[in-house]
């Protein structure tokens, strides 16, 4: 017999754990994220609109509870054009009834400049994305300061549980992160997403004091926010955050001092092509699985990005992990930002140094550390941390510089080292003061005038100051830009006069020939070229021209026999001219050289010998008599002629050519003196005179 409400049961027993299922499945939601718009709020407002248009188009398939914007809406939040089509493309969400949060960045004051920011002038701001605009909207619920939505906060339901987004200022003042503090504390049942324009940097460390020189410095930067906020609560699951350009994308994992997870995210394309390529995120919740998967994808292309930085998954809340191992991780510079490498950084047993980029890694179990920084020519360091485990905790050490004297009083207060009070001192002036707070850096001011700025707690330097009084101060710098001071009062001697400078150079000149050597035939003329060049300026007195060791038979002459160089150079001509006698440089062929010579020594003997024999006396003076007379030339012949008459000429001789009789040739050295007054140089030129 068929029983209904039998079969009923049955089916509500089949039926029920697909139910349970499909509940599980559409449990999952989703925000998507838009990271720094302000290029195509500028320049190409359709990749914008295309991104809020895709949103409405798959809200219901994703399951999308909110768009939370990452600050710069636009670059200029005074400029109407650029409000108006990022006002265009979020009506887009208005129309369709998606929340959203859009948090001010840098670019959303007035102005967008740093000064800007500064002043933090938000009239723009909030005439387009003010409190006026959410007021309607059930999920707004509060915003400070009052009238300004620099700060503020909603509340969504999802699955029957209350999120709390709550969006923070770029950089936050402290006043601002105190009321935030109220919020999250008033709303203890409520998981919170913090919205802000800059957080995590693009290393996946938290911003701190060296990353950026974003203004104002006065406030907090993410280090700071998390010591002081973020970390302190165990309803935050996640900040997410834009604003950075040096790259596009990181993440990080942390557990709170109350041992809840947060996700940190960064994401900023607008240096893409088309103001950002339309890339936004969709970031996931599935609370039945325990994570939380992230997708990056542009409406305008069509296309996702598939790298590990851009698509993964992470977990939700802390699952315990149980590995035994945890990391202290961080950076060691200056109080100033000087890195810092080859520091030595140990915890519970372990140690390490840093790197080149002054970053360290230590693994250690899960605990409780006192980590200490030691660094040759720098104080040391000591932070107490607590290492999670399967989690990285990252810290930095921000050292002193040992102080050069012995400081007069701890913390905020400038000690002079040099000079002292009252005393004269020469220039350059070592100046010296130091302060033991950690201080960005020092600047050196005397008469209104910036004279230097250093990084770090000490200044330590030589400046050379003008002669008289001065009163120089010494402003210590605090990251959040307070500053303190102390002066110093002195005088600065009269330097002496400097000494004369050396006299320049007298001016001179030089003289060159070429060539330097000539050949000519007996009785001919050799020239040569002379230059004279004026050195060390201009040489305007004439110079004359003379030739010394000019050997007999060689006549010298100059054309002209003087000149003047004045900047330049001036040139004349040397003549050498040989006469056809030579002077007896070259001696004259005997008509009775060489046979004739022969003939003297056999007859000679033989005459002598006739005349001994002849016993006629007369007949034998008579031709003694007619011997002498006929062979007095010969005797002559025989002596081999007359010496040469010069010192500096040399006789040479040669063999001709095809094996005729010997050339003969004088060569001879002359010397050229140039002189001007008592200023005297010279040059030798040589002659070679062939017979």
């Amino acid at each position: 017999m068929f029983r209904p409400s039998v079969f009923l049961l049955w089916l509500a027993a089949l039926v029920a754990p697909f139910s349970a299922l499909a509940q599980t499945a559409s449990s999952d939601f989703s925000f998507v994220l838009l990271p720094d718009t302000q290029n195509e709020a500028q320049f190409f407002p359709n990749v914008l609109s295309s991104q809020t248009q895709w949103i409405v188009d798959n809200r219901t398939q994703l399951n999308v509870q909110a768009v939370l914007g990452l600050g710069d809406v636009v670059n200029n939040g005074t400029d109407p054009a650029q409000q108006t089509n990022a006002d265009n493309a979020i009506r887009l969400l208005d129309n369709a009834g998606i929340p959203y949060f859009l948090a001010i960045g840098n670019h959303d004051y007035d102005g967008g400049e740093e000064d800007d920011v500064v002043a933090r002038a938000v009239t723009g701001f909030n005439q387009w994305f003010g409190p006026s605009r959410y007021a309607e909207k059930s999920y707004y619920k509060g915003n400070f300061p009052s009238g300004s939505n620099e700060n503020f906060y909603g509340v969504l339901t999802i699955n029957g549980k209350q999120y709390l987004i709550l969006v923070l200022e770029f950089i936050p003042r402290t006043t601002s992160l105190n009321w935030a503090a109220s919020i999250v504390q008033a709303n203890p049942d409520k998981e919170v997403i913090i919205v802000t324009h800059s957080f995590l940097f693009v290393d996946g460390t938290t911003a701190d004091r060296c990353d950026t020189e974003d203004k104002p410095r006065s406030d907090n930067d993410g280090e700071q926010m998390w010591d002081s906020f973020v970390s302190k609560y165990p309803n935050i699951i996640m900040v997410v955050n834009g604003h950075l350009t040096e790259g596009e994308a990181a993440r990080r994992a942390d557990l709170g001092i109350n041992g809840n997870l947060i996700n940190s995210m960064f994401s900023n394309y607008q240096t893409d092509a088309n103001g950002g390529n339309g890339w936004l995120r969709i970031v996931t919740f599935h609370p039945s699985s325990n994570t939380i998967s992230v997708q990056t994808y542009s409406p305008f292309l069509n296309s996702y990005k598939t790298d590990s930085d851009n698509q993964f998954t992470v977990n939700y809340h802390n699952p315990g992990f149980n590995t035994g191992v945890g990391k202290i991780t961080g950076r060691v510079t200056g109080s100033g930002c000087q890195i810092i490498s080859g520091a030595t950084v140990s915890a519970g047993g372990a140690s390490t140094t840093t790197n080149d980029e002054g970053r360290f890694s230590l693994k250690v179990a899960p605990g409780t550390y006192q980590v200490s920084v030691s660094a040759p020519n720098w104080q040391n360091g000591t932070r107490s941390v607590k290492v999670n485990d399967n989690y990285s905790t990252d810290i930095n050490f921000y050292l002193t510089s040992p102080p050069p004297c012995s400081l007069q009083a701890p913390g905020r207060s400038m000690t002079w080292c040099s000079p002292s009070t009252g005393a004269t001192v020469d220039s350059p002036v070592h100046l010296a003061a130091a302060t033991s707070e950690p201080v960005m850096r020092i600047e050196l001011w005397d008469a209104g005038n910036k004279l230097l700025e250093v990084p770090g707690n000490v200044v330590d330097t030589n400046l050379s100051l003008a002669s008289g009084h001065h009163d120089v101060i010494a402003v210590g710098v605090e990251v959040d830009t307070s500053t303190f001071s102390n002066d110093v009062s002195f005088d600065v001697s009269s330097p002496a006069p400097p000494p004369p400078p050396p006299p320049p150079p007298a001016s001179d000149f030089a003289v060159t020939v070429s060539p330097a050597t000539q050949v000519v035939k007996r009785g001919a003329s050799a020239t040569y070229n002379i230059s004279i060049a004026a050195e060390n300026g201009a040489f305007d007195n004439a110079i004359a021209l003379a030739c010394s060791g000019v050997p007999s038979g060689i006549s010298c002459s100059f054309s002209p026999p003087s000149v003047t160089p004045g900047t330049g150079a001036a040139s004349s001509t040397l003549t050498l001219s040989s006469s056809n006698t030579v002077g007896g440089l070259i001696a004259p062929s005997s008509p009775f050289s060489g046979s004739f010579a022969l003939v003297c020594a056999l007859v000679l003997p033989l005459a002598g010998v006739v005349s001994l024999g002849d016993k006629r006396k007369g007949i034998h003076k008579i031709c003694a008599l007619c011997v002498v007379l006929a062979l007095g030339p010969m005797l002559q012949s025989c002596g081999g002629g007359s010496a040469s008459p010069q010192a500096s000429s040399q006789l040479t001789s040669s063999a001709g050519n095809g094996g005729g009789g010997a050339q003969q040739s004088s060569t001879s050295t002359v010397t050229i003196l140039a002189t001007s007054g008592s200023m005297s140089h010279s040059a030798t030129v040589t002659l070679t005179v062939q017979q």
